[in-house]
C-alpha cells in the first residue's frame, strides 16, 4: 500500500489545505498519517479529527524564530536559542517517527513543525514535498525550500521568490463543499444555530456574512458592533466572532457564533457580500463560492501577507475590495456595504458575473499536487 505523511499545524491556514490534499490521498487509497505540533495539538485535532476520526496523529516539538531588526538581535535573542532544543527534539522525533511509518513522500504545508520533519525527510532520504498558500513565501517555508524536491505555490506572481527548478504552480487546495453549487448543499450541514436562523431569516434582506478568520477579529468586531443597529434595519447578519469576543447586541436580524463548525461554506454561498480578513485559505474559498467581499487584511501578520493576499485579488475583479484597518472606522466599513448594495454596482457585478470567468485560481490544486510528486517518486 501507498504510504504518505502530511505535516501541517499550528493554524488553520497549515491545516485546511492539507485536509483537501489528505482526502484526495485517501480517495487514491494511500494510507496517511499526519505530524502536527505539540503546541497546537487541541485546535489540530479539533479539526483534522471532524475530518478524519481514524487518522493517527503525532505531535512533535518545534520551535520558532523571532526575527528582529538585526541580525546579531535575532541569533542572541534568548527565546530562539531555547527554541533550538526544541527543533532538535523535534528533529529527532521525527526520524523515529519516520522510521517507524517508512512514507514514500511527505508532503508539508510550511508552518514551524514543518521544518524539523524537513531535516529529518534529508536525513534518511524520503522525498520531501512543501506548499506555500501565501501570497510570499514564509520564512519556515525559506528553510523547506532546501528540502523540498518540488516546491507548490498558490499565486502566480509567487514565482518570481523561487527556483524554477523546482516550482509548480498549483494554487491553492480549496474544500470540496466550497466547489460545490449551492443547490447541491443542504442544511444538514450547518449548525444547528445557523440552521435555525435561515430557517427564519427575513427572505426580503441580502445577507452578510462577517468573518474574522478561525480565532476571529476584534478589529472587526468593534467595526461592526458599531454599525450593527443600523444594519440590521437592512441586512440579516451572520458574524462569526471568534471565541470569548462575543458581543452583547441581539436583533432577529442578527446571528452571531464564535466559531462556525459545519457550514460556513453554505454561508458563503447564501450570502451576499462577506466581510473578512484575508488569510490566504479563507481568500482562496471566498473566490471559489463567488462571493463578493470586503477584505479588512490583518496588518501584524508576520509580514504582511494578507494585505498581498487581497491585494492580488481585488486587482483582477470587481468583486473585491480592501480596506486598511488602521484607517477604517465603522463610517468608512458602511459606505463600502452600501457601495456594493447600491442599485449601480450590484448591475455592475451581475454583468462582470456574466462576462467573466474566475481563471486567477486553480480549481484542482490538489490533483495537480498529486499528479507532480506522483511523477517525481513513481516514475514509469
Amino acid at each position: 500500500m501507498k504510504k504518505a505523511i502530511i505535516v501541517g499545524g499550528g493554524t488553520g491556514g497549515h491545516i485546511i489545505p492539507a485536509i483537501v490534499l489528505t482526502q484526495s490521498l485517501l480517495d487514491k487509497d494511500y494510507k496517511i498519517k499526519w505530524i502536527g505540533s505539540i503546541k497546537s495539538k487541541n485546535l489540530e485535532n479539533r479539526i483534522i479529527l471532524n475530518y478524519f476520526p481514524n487518522i493517527k496523529i503525532y505531535h512533535i516539538f518545534s520551535g520558532k524564530l523571532r526575527r528582529k531588526n538585526s541580525l546579531i538581535l535575532t541569533l542572541f535573542n534568548l527565546n530562539n536559542i531555547l527554541d533550538i532544543f526544541q527543533i532538535v527534539f523535534g528533529i529527532i522525533l521525527s526520524i523515529f517517527i519516520l522510521l517507524k511509518e517508512k512514507p514514500d513522500f511527505i508532503f508539508s504545508k510550511g508552518g514551524f513543525v514543518s521544518v524539523p520533519v524537513a531535516i529529518a525527510s534529508k536525513i534518511l532520504r524520503i522525498p520531501f514535498f512543501t506548499h506555500e498558500s501565501d501570497y510570499t513565501v514564509g520564512l519556515a517555508n525559506k528553510i523547506n525550500l532546501y528540502f523540498s524536491q518540488k516546491f507548490f505555490y498558490s499565486f502566480e506572481d509567487t514565482a518570481k521568490y523561487l527556483p524554477s527548478s523546482k516550482a509548480i504552480y498549483s494554487s491553492n487546495p480549496i474544500r470540496r463543499e466550497f466547489l460545490k453549487n449551492l443547490e447541491t448543499d443542504t442544511q444538514d450541514v450547518i449548525d444547528s444555530k445557523l440552521k435555525s436562523f435561515f430557517n427564519n431569516i427575513n427572505k426580503n434582506l441580502p445577507i452578510i456574512l462577517v468573518l474574522g478568520g478561525s480565532l476571529g477579529s476584534l478589529k472587526i468586531n468593534q467595526l461592526i458592533k458599531e454599525i450593527l443597529p443600523e444594519l440590521c434595519n437592512r441586512y440579516s447578519i451572520i458574524h462569526q466572532t471568534g471565541d470569548n469576543k462575543e458581543l452583547d447586541f441581539t436583533h432577529p436580524n442578527y446571528c452571531q457564533i464564535s466559531f462556525i463548525k459545519k457550514g460556513v461554506s453554505y454561508c458563503m454561498k447564501k450570502s451576499q457580500l462577506i466581510i473578512s480578513r484575508s488569510g490566504a485559505n479563507l481568500v482562496f474559498e471566498i473566490v471559489a463560492t463567488g462571493t463578493p467581499a470586503i477584505f479588512i487584511p490583518l496588518k501584524s501578520a508576520s509580514r504582511g501577507e494578507q494585505i498581498n493576499n487581497a491585494d492580488y485579488f481585488v486587482k483582477r475583479s470587481i468583486l473585491y475590495s480592501l480596506l486598511d484597518e488602521d484607517k477604517a472606522d465603522s463610517k468608512i466599513l458602511l459606505r463600502e456595504i452600501e457601495r456594493f448594495f447600491s442599485h449601480e454596482f450590484q448591475k455592475k457585478i451581475e454583468d462582470y458575473k456574466r462576462e467573466n470567468e474566475v481563471n486567477y485560481i486553480r480549481f484542482n490544486a490538489d490533483q495537480i499536487i498529486i499528479e507532480n510528486i506522483e511523477k517525481e517518486i513513481y516514475p514509469k
